[in-house]
């Protein structure tokens, strides 16, 4: 792709699923698939290079093995369900906390403001 992804859902789904993806090194997929490790990346809009590394999976299956395991342990530690809950509580407790943490007018003020 030439385009870039903000997150690379394909990708985050391909490593749950134990397939090392392979994608274009734009975007977000440069920090959802760990190149070498997880999957590959290839030049954005690169023929030649995309072509040589899909060779070179096919030839060499013994040369990424362990990104099936490394992909799901990373989606597992990344981007599972009970992660991203965590991350969202996480953040809605600050955002509550910040909002706590302010003061408030009191209603004295607020009406003062609206009498004429």
């Amino acid at each position: 792709s030439r385009r870039p992804e903000s997150l690379g859902r394909v990708a985050i789904e391909a490593m749950a699923y134990g397939r090392p993806p392979l994608v274009s090194a734009i975007g977000g997929l440069v920090e959802v698939v760990a190149d070498g490790e997880t999957g590959w990346h290839v030049p954005p809009g690169d023929a030649a290079a995309l072509a040589g590394k899909l060779e070179e999976i096919i030839l060499r299956p013994e040369a990424w093995r362990s990104f099936v395991a490394a992909g799901r342990a990373r989606y597992e530690a990344v981007f599972s369900e009970p992660v991203a809950a965590a991350a969202i509580a996480a953040i809605a407790t600050d955002k509550l906390k910040a909002t706590i943490a302010k003061p408030s007018r009191t209603a004295t003020a607020r009406q003062a403001e609206t009498r004429p």
